[in-house]
């Protein structure tokens, strides 16, 4: 004899995970304005400049940053939005979205230090500074709320 369908089904109940605190804020952060943020410099700053320059190693510079820093604003938006709904794997993912910003970073760096290199109105310490240290400090407190945060393990069951 068969079970009733009901006893043989297993669902689990609704619980709603609420996203507020720190973990509203690093939403907020990387949905709205980090992106933003990566945006406004690529529209004010990088295409006027790209249209500006003749050499070819300054565009290809400034594609290859165009390019990385566009990247990193659409994989922050969605791991923001990932946090933000409270969807399987996000803590997951918005940890390699803070590592990608790292390598992002570097990548720039690296493809400037080959392609441009520094100059009277440039120089490395300067670059290191905005592409290196700084993100690496927002990284690091970042990264470290996902690990350690009470919140998030209580939000997150799949960290």
């Amino acid at each position: 004899m068969n079970p009733p369908l009901e006893s043989s089904l297993h669902v689990e109940p609704y619980v709603h995970h609420e996203v507020a605190g720190w973990l509203l804020f690093l939403c907020v952060i990387l949905t709205v304005v980090a992106p933003a943020f990566e945006i406004s410099n690529i529209f004010k700053t990088l295409i006027p400049l790209f249209m500006r320059v003749h050499g070819r190693r300054i565009i290809a510079f400034l594609a290859i940053d165009i390019a990385i820093r566009g990247g990193l604003a659409a994989y922050t938006c969605v791991a923001g939005v990932k946090l933000w709904l409270v969807k399987r794997g996000a803590v997951g993912f918005a940890k390699q979205c803070l590592i990608l910003r790292l390598i992002g970073g570097a990548a720039i760096f690296a493809a400037w230090a080959v392609l441009v290199g520094p100059s009277k109105a440039v120089s490395y310490d300067r670059i290191v500074a905005d592409l290196i240290v700084a993100p690496l400090f927002q990284v690091l407190i970042w990264y470290s709320y996902l690990a350690t945060s009470v919140r998030v393990s209580e939000t997150f069951s799949d960290g």
